[in-house]
C-alpha cells in the first residue's frame, strides 16, 4: 500500500495499483466513500513526482467547479511549493472544451471572438428557445395537416407537456442530427393499414396452423380484440377531446387494447413526424447563434467534438499537448462528453492520451441532464485491467 503524507485530507492508504503505473490508462469502479477523489489525487501526484511529467500535460476533469477547487487544493497540499500547477488544467469538461475552442476558433468554425453563457444563463436561454420552437411548431401545424394530426395523437397520450423536453434533447446535441438522416415519417394511415394487414395474415402463419385448437381459439380472440381496437383509430381526435374534457379515458372495453396498440400504430409515426419538423427548427436556431458567436453551454461540447473528429491535425496537436487525462465521477458523463474524451484517448488514431477514469455506477444521479451510467459500465467492461475500490473509508470502525 502507498501511504500519503500525514497531512493528507483523508489519511487514506491507497492500493499499490493506484500509483504503480500512473501514466497508463485505467478504469476504476469505486463505491461510496471508498476514496475516488483521493485515489485520483494520489495518481496525479505520483505521475508528477515519480514520472517526471510536467503539469502542462495534465487534464483533470471534475463534475463541478467546486470539486475542481477541492482537487487543486489537495494536490497543492500533497506537492507543496515544489511544483506549480498553474499550467495544468483542473476543472470541468465544459471549461476544458472552451479552452480548446478559444485556442482554435477558426478551425472550430467559430468567429475569433465568441461569447459563452454560463450554465445557469444557458439553461434559461435553452428554456426560451424550447418555448419558441414549440410555438413555431404550432404555427406549422396550422398550415400542415400531417403535423396537426401528429400533435393530436400526442395529445391523446397526454404527451404534449413533454414537447419542450424533446426540443431541449435535440438542442443539447443538435449537431448529431445534421450528421444522420432521420427516418422518413410514416403516416398514421399507413401504419394503421400495415398493422391491419399483418393481423389478417396471422391465420396463415405455420405456427398458427400447427397449434392446438385451444391455442388457435386464444389467438383468434386476441386478433379480434386488436382489430376491434383499431376500428377506433380514425376517431382518435374525437376520443382525445373527450378524454381531455373528462380527464379520463372512456370506460369502454376496447379502450385498453386501443391504448396499447396505438402506441405502436400511431404514437411512433406521430413522434417521427414531429421530429422531422422540429429538427430543422432547432438546427437553424443553433446555426444562427454559432454564426453570431453566441455559444450555449452545451455548444462547447458539441463543437469541440466536431473539431476533434473533422480536424485530425488539431486532434493530433491536442493529444500531444494534453498527454494524460483524469476524470472524476465518470458515471455522470453524457454521450457528448464521452465522445470528446474518446477522441483524445482512442487508440484508433496515433498517440492517444492516457485516461484514469474513476466513478461509482450506483451513484449516477444526473440522468435528467443526459448522464448515462451505461457509458461508464461499457468503459469498465472494455478495460481488462480495471480495478475496484470497495472499502467505505468514511465510516469509523466503532459505528
Amino acid at each position: 500500500m502507498t501511504a500519503p503524507p500525514t497531512d493528507s485530507p483523508n489519511h487514506v492508504l491507497l492500493p499499490d495499483w493506484v500509483t504503480a503505473d500512473p501514466g497508463g490508462s485505467l478504469s476504476v469502479s469505486a463505491g461510496a466513500g471508498s476514496g475516488k477523489t483521493t485515489s485520483l489525487v494520489g495518481r496525479v501526484a505520483a505521475l508528477i513526482e515519480t514520472g517526471g511529467v510536467p503539469p502542462s500535460e495534465l487534464v483533470v476533469i471534475t463534475f463541478t467547479e467546486k470539486a475542481a477547487r477541492e482537487v487543486s487544493h489537495r494536490l497543492r497540499q500533497r506537492l507543496g511549493n515544489v511544483v506549480s500547477l498553474d499550467e495544468a488544467y483542473i476543472g470541468t469538461i465544459h471549461g476544458f472544451c472552451q479552452s480548446l475552442l478559444r485556442r482554435y476558433p477558426i478551425e472550430a468554425g467559430l468567429p475569433p471572438r465568441f461569447t459563452t453563457a454560463d450554465e445557469l444563463t444557458s439553461g434559461a436561454l435553452a428554456d426560451e428557445r424550447a418555448a419558441q420552437v414549440v410555438q413555431e411548431l404550432y404555427n406549422k401545424a396550422a398550415k400542415e395537416p400531417a403535423i396537426e394530426h401528429a400533435l393530436t395523437v400526442m395529445a391523446s397520450f397526454g404527451a404534449m407537456m413533454f414537447l419542450p423536453d424533446l426540443v431541449r434533447a435535440i438542442d443539447n446535441d443538435w449537431l448529431r442530427f445534421t450528421e444522420v438522416e432521420l427516418d422518413r415519417p410514416v403516416s398514421i394511415e399507413v401504419a394503421h393499414s400495415t398493422v391491419m394487414r399483418m393481423l389478417g395474415q396471422v391465420t396463415m402463419d405455420p405456427r398458427y396452423v400447427s397449434a392446438s385448437q385451444a391455442m388457435r381459439n386464444k389467438i383468434d380472440t386476441a386478433v379480434a380484440v386488436a382489430k376491434q381496437a383499431f376500428d377506433f383509430v380514425d376517431s382518435v381526435p374525437a376520443l382525445a377531446r373527450v378524454a381531455t374534457k373528462l380527464n379520463t379515458y372512456p370506460p369502454t372495453p376496447p379502450w385498453g387494447p386501443l391504448r396499447d396498440t396505438m402506441r405502436y400504430a400511431c404514437f411512433q409515426p406521430a413522434l417521427d413526424r414531429l421530429m422531422a419538423a422540429l429538427v430543422p427548427l432547432v438546427v437553424d436556431a443553433a446555426h444562427g447563434r454559432i454564426t453570431r458567436g453566441e455559444l450555449s453551454f452545451d455548444d462547447l461540447l458539441v463543437l469541440t467534438r466536431r473539431m476533434l473528429r473533422t480536424r485530425p491535425d488539431i486532434r493530433t496537436l491536442v493529444r500531444a499537448r494534453h498527454r494524460h487525462l483524469f476524470v472524476d465521477e465518470f458515471q455522470d458523463t453524457d454521450q457528448v462528453q464521452f465522445d470528446v474524451l474518446t477522441e483524445l484517448t482512442s487508440s484508433v488514431a496515433p498517440n492517444p492520451a492516457s485516461m484514469f477514469a474513476v466513478g461509482d455506477p450506483k451513484q449516477s444521479i444526473y440522468g435528467f441532464r443526459g448522464a448515462d451510467v451505461g457509458l461508464f459500465s461499457s468503459l469498465l467492461a472494455a478495460d481488462p485491467s480495471r480495478q475496484e475500490l470497495t472499502v467505505n473509508r468514511r465510516t469509523s470502525a466503532d459505528v
